[in-house]
């Protein structure tokens, strides 16, 4: 875990500690159980299939969130008068 460092120690407790820390979480018995089959197919821990699980949603959210559109508005007064919405028409003018 990166954000512990050894001066955060007495902090924090100590670092094999906390990087094995133990938590209760609800979950649904029929996603339960098809994570705990999922696991004795692939021969891996339930342990294993949920942090499998949890790491990619925390990579997918990062990788989302750190997209950003780029303005490349440009100035105008919109569409112009008698202008055709056409595709026709249009796809001749832009082609």
């Amino acid at each position: 875990m990166d954000f512990l460092l050894k001066n955060d120690w007495n902090k924090y407790g100590y670092y094999n500690i906390v990087s094995n820390m133990k938590t209760t979480i609800d979950i649904t018995d029929n996603l339960l159980v098809e994570a705990k089959l999922t696991a004795s197919q692939e021969n891996r821990t339930l342990r294993e299939i949920i942090e499998a699980a949890l790491r990619k949603y925390l990579s997918e959210k990062k990788a989302k969130s750190d997209f950003e559109l780029k303005n490349v508005s440009f100035g105008g007064v919109g569409l112009q008068t008698g202008a055709s919405l056409d595709w026709s028409d249009l796809s001749e003018k832009i082609y």
